[in-house]
C-alpha cells in the first residue's frame, strides 16, 4: 500500500521518490504501470544492479554507456497478495522450451521472484516502447491511422499480426496457453536500433528478428505439460468481454481462448475498437465490414478460422505463412518500407517518465510509402477504366491527380 501511495505521487513529479527494499535488493520507484484486483504493477529501477537478467545471467553492462545502464536496470515489479508464484513458473518453464532466439524475445522475461509471508514481487523485463493498445491510441496524432477505419495502417496491422501468429504458434508447440490474450497484454518490441533492412524478411534476416511483439501477463496461463493429454477446461470466473465464446456457454475449451484473443487484437489493430461479432449462416463473425481496398480475402480467412476454430485446432503456422508471404512480396511498394520504426520508442513510450504516451512520426514514415503506392495503384486502375470506356477527360482528370500522388511519393 505504502509503495501504490508513492508511486502515484510520482506521476505527477519527476524522479524515483521512494525506495523499496524487497529482500536486499533496493528499488527506486518510479511509477505505477498498473494495478488489479490482487496487485500492481510498478516501474522501478534495479539501484545496484544486482537482479539478474531474464534466464539467470548477470547483469552485463559498460558502465560507461549511461543510457544502456539505464535501460538494463528499469524493471517492472509485479507485487501479488497473497503470493503467487505461478506467473513466474510458466515463464520460466516457456524459456526453457522455446529453441527459438526470436520466439524467446517474444514472450517477456522473468528476471527474478521473491515470496514473502504475504505477498510476492514478481520482476520482469521492462517493455519501454508501449503496448500495441498505446500505439492505436495515437494513431491518428501519428499519422498511421487507417483512412476512414480508426485503426492504424493496414499494412502495420498486417505485420503485427503476422508476428503474433508466430509468437502464439510457438508458444502452444511448447504446450502453454496463455489464455488473456488482448491488445493491451502485447508490447511493441523494436530492439536491435537501426541496423534493419526495408523489405520485410519472414526468416527474421536483416533485422527483423527483434521487431515485433512481446507478449506479458501470463497470471491466467495454462502449462498442458501438467495435464493429460488433450485436457480441456472451463472457467470458474464470471467471463467478460474479451473471453471466448466457449467460456460464456459454459463449453469445454483449450486454444480457443487464444485464438479469441488473436481476432480481438487483429480487429482493434484495423479498426481502432474492441471487437464485436454476430453470427450469420452458422458461423460467427466481425459485425464490421472490411474495407474493400484492404487485402479481405487474408483478413475473412484469419477471422473465419480464428472465430470458428474446428476441433482439432487452428493451423497458425499456416496463417502466419500465408500472411507473412503478402508482406515479404507488397512491404516495399512505392518506397522503402519498414513497418515499424525505431523511433517508435519515443513517441509510444510506455507510461514513460511523464507518464504519458503518444506515437512517432517515424511510425508515420513506415506506412506512407505503402499507402501511397496503394493510391497510386488505384488510380491507375481508374484511368483503364475510364479510358475502357472512352471516358478521355475523366481520364486526364485522374491522369493529373496520379502525378499528383507519385510527386508526393518522392
Amino acid at each position: 500500500a505504502e509503495a501504490r501511495a508513492h508511486a502515484r505521487t510520482s506521476r505527477r513529479t519527476s524522479g524515483p521518490l521512494h525506495t523499496l527494499v524487497v529482500g536486499d535488493t533496493p528499488f527506486g520507484l518510479q511509477h505505477l504501470l498498473g494495478e488489479g484486483g490482487f496487485g500492481a504493477v510498478f516501474l522501478a529501477e534495479d539501484i545496484e544492479g544486482h537482479v539478474p537478467l531474464a534466464g539467470g545471467a548477470a547483469l552485463d553492462v559498460d558502465e560507461d554507456d549511461y543510457d544502456a545502464l539505464e535501460r538494463a536496470r528499469l524493471v517492472a515489479l509485479k507485487i501479488e497478495s497473497p503470493p503467487n508464484p505461478w506467473e513466474f513458473y510458466v515463464l520460466s518453464a516457456l524459456r526453457k522450451r522455446l529453441a527459438d532466439e526470436q520466439a524467446r524475445a517474444s514472450i517477456v522475461g522473468a528476471r527474478e521472484f521473491v515470496a514473502l509471508p504475504t505477498e510476492s514481487v514478481l520482476r520482469l523485463e521492462y517493455g519501454a516502447k508501449g503496448t500495441l493498445l498505446d500505439l492505436v491510441n495515437a494513431a491518428g496524432p501519428a499519422g498511421i491511422a487507417a483512412a476512414g477505419a480508426g485503426g492504424v495502417d493496414e499494412v502495420l496491422a498486417l505485420f503485427y499480426a503476422v508476428e503474433l501468429l508466430r509468437t502464439v504458434a510457438a508458444m502452444h508447440a511448447a504446450g502453454v496457453i496463455h489464455g488473456d490474450l488482448k491488445i493491451d497484454n502485447c508490447l511493441v518490441r523494436l530492439d536491435g536500433g537501426d541496423a534493419w533492412t526495408s523489405a520485410y524478411a519472414a526468416d527474421g534476416a536483416g533485422g527483423w528478428a527483434s521487431k515485433g511483439v512481446q507478449l506479458i501477463d501470463f497470471g491466467r496461463a495454462i502449462d498442458l505439460a501438467c495435464f493429460p493429454r488433450e485436457q480441456a477446461f472451463v472457467c470458474d470466473w464470471t467471463p467478460g468481454a474479451q473471453d471466448c465464446p466457449a467460456m460464456h456457454e459454459a463449453r469445454p475449451w483449450r486454444h480457443d481462448a487464444d485464438y479469441y484473443g488473436i481476432a480481438s487484437i487483429v480487429y482493434c489493430l484495423l479498426f481502432g475498437q474492441y471487437m464485436t461479432t454476430v453470427v450469420h449462416d452458422g458461423r460467427l463473425r466481425i459485425q464490421q465490414p472490411l474495407r474493400r481496398y484492404w487485402q479481405t480475402d487474408l483478413w475473412s480467412t484469419l477471422f473465419d478460422a480464428l472465430l470458428n476454430p474446428p476441433a482439432d485446432g487452428v493451423d497458425l503456422g499456416a496463417l502466419h505463412r500465408s500472411m507473412a508471404a503478402w508482406l515479404e512480396v507488397n512491404s516495399c511498394r512505392g518506397g522503402r518500407v519498414r513497418l515499424c520504426a525505431n523511433r517508435t520508442s519515443r513517441g509510444c513510450s510506455r507510461r514513460s517518465r511523464s507518464g504519458r504516451s503518444s506515437a512517432s512520426r517515424r511510425a508515420a514514415q513506415v506506412v506512407l510509402a505503402a499507402h501511397l503506392a496503394q493510391a497510386r495503384e488505384h488510380a491507375r486502375e481508374c484511368k483503364e477504366l475510364l479510358i475502357a470506356a472512352e471516358d478521355r477527360r475523366a481520364a486526364d482528370v485522374v491522369h493529373r491527380e496520379l502525378e499528383v500522388v507519385h510527386e508526393r511519393t518522392h
